[in-house]
């Protein structure tokens, strides 16, 4: 059926009911009340079209202030609702801006530490540079040398070469990154808001005062106007804020890529100057003259902003690490034991702390027991949450007793082994989710090589076992976490370190014999500034390092310069070839040990045994075999062939040839037993003692 879309509907009829003209009176009210849906109260229809009927009755007028009622409590209700919101966007908007002034306040402190780095490579920079004029003098006054040290006087002196390093100059090198605009104080306000502007020229003028009078007078378009002006102003700051931190931000950006460019150029001329040197007129010529070149581990900054995490860090080895590390700008956590002074050993946790932030670092000291898993999680968890992450681990926590298998109680071999082995793999197990997500991860165990010389076993064997201990965490984690970037390697002293340790063992005249602990935080400043895919799993000895460095001159490490070629070696390193003590072989045949012991009785004084308080038993063996003791502590002292009256001290076990040499002041007892020439049961700083006694016998005898 085709609609009629021009014909009009009637709502009263259908479409059989098209021609009206023949509808009378009666037809047209049925069909309009059959068709209605309004209904009369008789039941009757009313059109939907017709005219509301205004009503007189009281009733309905009632039900309509009713009605106007409930809208005027709905009104109130969206008006309390948005004076709510505007309150509640007004203290968010607040504490926005209190945020964006704290970073405000920490991008000010990092532009600061930015600056104080800048300025250190500037410094490592000048020192370059005027070291690259001293070469260039060494290179013409050598050449002049060389030639007339070989007999060729006639000829031609070398030109100096122009070996001055044309630095490549990054962008606005003269001078830091400025910003191009005046930087602003993160708390100035910003009112000039579009937003306000464009409010204000949107009426004409007498609109806009008609509206402010209408304001005014209605408290809730007031508290309204109110509310959205200081969000304005809130909205207002904040984008200035933003700004300002993101010019901010790019400044740093800029200054971080100058100082990029910086270590670029400091790597190159260390670089350029260390070949120099190895070819400065060959090694070959300053070893046949006796010429040497002292060189020392510059720092590169290369660790700036790197976190180290270092147990054992509040002295020794550990600190002196630290301290190197902090030159650079590292940020350190010092996780060791010591949180109040000992009345016996140096430094706290806070000490070390503060002298890390005088050297140029950022130090979070914790008080760790690397026994305690909880207490090494938590150290951790601080590390993460204070720096960010944690880029390079050191194990420098170490326990130590000298002790043989019958000498050695459980306690004490519990501890070597839960501080040395288990310590190294709880704190490692820790710290290596961290390390996995850094672009320089490093682990460092201070552990020596896997030497399986029985002499290392034999005096000492629970000791070493709980050292081996963290050199196979060397050796297993490595190859677990190659694939992951993480370099995991050793770091052991050719000699003793004067530490606390071994002043413990070797009494206090152990500096004597030691070098200061510099030479373990420069040789592991050079490992760490490698990149760690570059080597892992290697067992690294401190002078190997510094020699592969350029640093050759050891004497500078030695706690005594004038005793730095007389020093006791560490455990686990077999001596080089040709090295050793020098022993006279015709000792034994000269001087016997009964007619040397006789001439002991003879200087023994009371004065000797007041200061000494010790009874030595020495087990010869060789070619004057036999058992021989030394009574340093009742009565006035006596010598002689056999075992002492009373319980010795201390007994030595050597050759009869080394019994010779210890008296004649020609070996030494703490390299003696270190080497494994000498064994020692009993109180070894009391045997060490001993060394101090020959000698004022030797002036004796």
């Amino acid at each position: 059926m085709a609609n009629n879309y021009l014909q009009p509907v009637n709502n009263h009829f259908g479409y059989e009911d098209n021609n009206l003209e023949d509808v009378d009176d009666d037809i047209f009210l049925n069909n309009a009340r059959a068709k209605s849906p309004y209904k009369t109260a008789s039941g009757s229809s009313l059109s939907r079209e017709a005219p509301p009927v205004h009503s007189t009755n009281p009733f309905e007028e009632e039900s309509v202030e009713q009605q106007r009622q409930i809208l005027e409590e709905r009104k109130r209700q969206i008006e309390a609702q948005t004076l709510n919101s505007t309150q509640k966007s007004l203290g968010l908007l607040y504490e926005t801006e209190e945020v964006g002034k704290a970073t405000a306040v920490e991008l000010a402190k990092q532009r600061e530490q930015l600056e104080k780095t800048s300025r250190q490579l500037e410094e490592i920079n000048a020192t370059l540079r005027f070291s690259q004029r001293h070469l260039n003098s060494l290179k013409s006054v050598f050449g002049g040398l060389k030639n007339y040290l070989s007999g060729n006087r006639d000829q031609q002196q070398q030109q100096q070469q122009s070996s001055a390093i044309s630095p490549r100059s990054p962008p606005n090198a003269s001078q830091a990154p400025q910003s191009t605009t005046k930087q602003k104080s993160p708390t100035e306000k910003y009112n000039n808001h579009p937003v306000s502007r464009l409010r204000e020229d949107s009426y004409g003028q007498e609109q806009h005062v008609q509206m402010r009078e209408q304001r005014r007078n209605n408290p809730f378009e007031a508290q309204l106007e109110a509310n959205l002006e200081e969000m304005c102003g809130n909205l207002s700051r904040l984008k200035g804020l933003a700004t300002d931190m993101n010019r901010e931000i790019e400044s740093q950006n800029e200054f971080l890529d100058n100082m990029n460019y910086k270590i670029e150029d400091i790597d190159l001329k260390m670089n350029k100057q260390n070949k120099d040197m190895n070819k400065l007129l060959g090694k070959k010529f300053f070893a046949e003259n006796k010429i040497k070149i002292h060189m020392k581990m510059i720092n590169t900054g290369k660790l700036a902003g790197r976190t180290l995490f270092i147990t054992g860090a509040s002295r020794g080895i550990g600190k002196a690490i630290a301290l190197k590390a902090a030159r650079d700008g590292a940020n350190i956590v010092v996780a060791a034991k010591t949180a109040e002074p000992h009345p016996k050993l140096p430094g706290t946790i806070y000490t070390a702390a503060e002298e890390i932030e005088k050297a140029g670092g950022k130090a979070h000291p914790c008080v760790v027991d690397v026994r305690d898993e909880a207490q090494v999680r938590n150290a951790v968890q601080q590390a993460v949450e204070k720096f960010g992450g944690i880029d390079i681990l050191i194990n420098n926590a170490s326990a130590i007793s000298l002790t043989g298998t019958l000498e050695t109680d459980m306690k004490r071999y519990d501890l070597m082994h839960q501080i040395n082995t288990r310590g190294t793999f709880l704190v490692s197990k820790a710290c290596i989710p961290y390390l996995v997500k850094s672009d320089h991860a490093h682990i460092l165990n201070i552990s020596p090589p896997l030497n399986m010389n029985p002499k290392w076993f034999a005096p000492h064997v629970a000791y070493t076992m709980a050292k081996y201990g963290m050199s196979m965490c060397v050796l297993g984690m490595s190859h677990e976490f190659r694939k992951q970037n993480v370099a995991v390697n050793a770091l052991w002293p050719r000699t003793a370190i004067h530490t606390a340790a071994i002043e413990m063992l070797t009494g206090p005249g152990s500096a004597e014999i030691s070098r200061k602990p510099d030479i373990m935080a420069d040789a592991a400043y050079a490992i760490l500034i490698k990149e760690p895919s570059a080597a892992t799993g290697l067992f690294y000895i401190d002078d190997e390092v510094l020699a592969e460095a350029g640093v050759t001159d050891l004497k500078q490490y030695a706690c005594v310069p004038a005793n730095a070629d007389n020093l006791m070696e560490d455990f686990f390193l077999d001596s080089p070839p040709g090295k050793g003590e020098k022993t006279d072989s015709s000792a034994v045949n000269t001087v016997l040990i009964p007619k040397l012991f006789s001439k002991l009785q003879n200087v023994i004084s009371s004065e000797i045994v007041a200061s000494t308080q010790a009874v030595y038993q020495f087990n010869i063996t060789g070619e004057e075999e036999g058992v021989w003791f030394l009574d340093l502590k009742n009565g006035n002292g006596s010598c002689g062939n056999g075992a002492p009256s009373a319980k010795p001290d201390a007994v030595l076990t050597m050759k009869s040839q080394n019994f010779v040499d210890l008296f004649a002041g020609k070996l030494k007892a703490a390299p003696a037993y270190m080497a494994g020439k000498l064994k020692i049961s009993g109180d070894l700083q009391k045997a060490i003692k001993l060394e101090k006694l020959m000698k004022a016998f030797k002036a004796k005898l």
